[in-house]
């Protein structure tokens, strides 16, 4: 199994530039500054890559080697994950970095395969998934995905590897028994609101994932003017293979109340590893008729579209494992006492950034702008559904202030084995 990142690895991750921060405080971000947005309509014009519609894009993961992400899609049929490009060289005439329609370009895709139990491998069976988000192992050479499965039909969720070259399945991480799908139980996570969030963590060493609302038998699912939703977040040690420590993430309740007989939800999307225990967290709020989410997104050609609302709202947040509790031990979390959640802080209201949102699931950093920023890239899952668009958004990221101990490194003149720790745990 292709656990650890190596040395190696870094090394040419710092050739290419491929930093959080250099050495100023690389577990935390201060600000964000939009960039730009590409949009696709999922009616009209949807992305047709290789015979097959580009969409459903529920998590992304950057390939700092190759300069080139992977976008997983959530389709049931023909389970596969697509290769891409995004220029984010561009500036405009003040030298600004910018971001458009023409900066998207998908390359192909890679179908995912399954053993056939008699040593060879044949496609993923369809209907038998729910992919939900990918992460490039630390080697570069396979990817770790999160299918989500069908608590109705009893198709089990699963944390498993996948060969980048060909998609064929390596390994398949246990699934402690309390996040698998039984049909028919009170045990378990409801349907559509298992695995949803991949992130490779502390130097390639972790892997973390966590149910998009709370486990049946944690409490119940997530509801307008409702206390929330108590998601677990599981983490699993990649030098053995098995799952360790669990920590309560409470999720914000559903943003806007639905008419009577209207459908709504609110789950934890996505997770992105800062380094050590440090993480981003997506957050994403839909009610149908709901009236969030309007704004500006633009065509192929460039010429802005006034949207309506959409029934989205997203919010971005960081949080730290620190001083929480590790609940694997723990079966319930119902009349659960002594236990300290997550702690998190909102980075992002997506609201405040004028533009129409639609199903945004996947974030993940990427190179560095012109101006050497950070980037950061947020995806849209369309759910192949007609009026819904395929929206990649991209922003600059501000770390936070120095700390005062990277300050007394620069005066030692160590900050080159600094901006390696800092590569190390940026890199997910």
């Amino acid at each position: 199994m292709r656990f650890p990142l190596p040395l190696s690895r870094l090394t040419t991750l710092a050739a290419l530039g491929i930093v959080m921060v250099s050495a100023a405080n690389a577990q935390q971000i201060g600000s964000l500054s939009f960039v730009g947005q590409a949009t696709f309509n999922s009616g009209s014009a949807p992305l047709q890559v290789g015979g097959t519609t580009a969409g459903g894009l529920s998590g992304i993961t950057y390939d700092s080697i190759r300069s080139q992400y992977y976008a997983i899609s959530d389709d049931a049929n023909n389970a596969r994950f697509y290769t891409l490009g995004l220029n984010l060289s561009r500036t405009d005439v003040q030298g600004r970095p910018v971001f458009a329609n023409s900066d998207v370009a998908f390359s192909g895709f890679t179908t995912l395969q399954t053993p056939n139990g008699s040593g060879g491998f044949i496609p993923v069976p369809n209907g038998g998934i729910d992919p939900e988000d990918i992460a490039l192992s630390g080697d570069g050479g396979s990817v770790y995905i999160v299918s989500e499965g069908n608590k109705n039909t009893g198709i089990p969720a699963f944390v498993n590897q996948f060969s980048l070259a060909n998609g064929q399945q390596l390994n398949a991480l246990t699934v402690p028994t309390g996040f698998q799908n039984t049909a028919g139980t009170t045990q378990g996570p409801r349907q559509n609101t298992s695995f949803e969030s991949l992130t490779l963590a502390n130097g390639g060493n972790r892997l973390v994932t966590a149910t998009e609302n709370a486990l049946q038998q944690d409490g119940p699912p997530n509801a307008a003017n409702g206390p929330g939703s108590p998601s677990r977040i599981l983490t699993y040690d990649l030098q053995t293979g098995q799952p360790g420590a669990q920590y309560l993430y409470n999720v914000d309740p559903v943003l806007e109340a639905p008419a009577t007989g209207n459908f709504a939800t609110a789950g934890l999307c996505d997770i992105l590893s800062l380094g050590e225990n440090q993480y981003l967290s997506l957050e994403r709020s839909f009610t149908v008729g709901g009236a969030l989410g309007g704004g500006n997104r633009f065509d192929s050609n460039g010429n802005p579209i006034v949207v309506g609302p959409t029934g989205y709202a997203v919010k971005l947040y960081q949080f730290s494992l620190d001083g929480a509790t590790d609940i694997s031990a723990i079966p319930s979390l119902l009349g659960a006492s002594g236990i300290t959640p997550i702690q998190k802080t909102l980075l992002l209201d997506f609201s405040t950034l004028g533009i129409a949102l639609d199903n945004l699931e996947g974030i993940e950093f990427g190179p560095r702008l012109a101006n050497g920023q950070q980037s950061l890239v947020v995806v849209s899952d369309d759910n192949f559904t007609a009026g819904q668009f395929t929206q990649f958004v991209v922003f600059a990221v501000t770390p936070a202030a120095p700390e005062p101990g990277t300050l007394a490194l620069a005066a030692m003149g160590l900050l080159p084995l600094a901006g390696l720790v800092a590569r190390r745990r940026f890199q997910k």
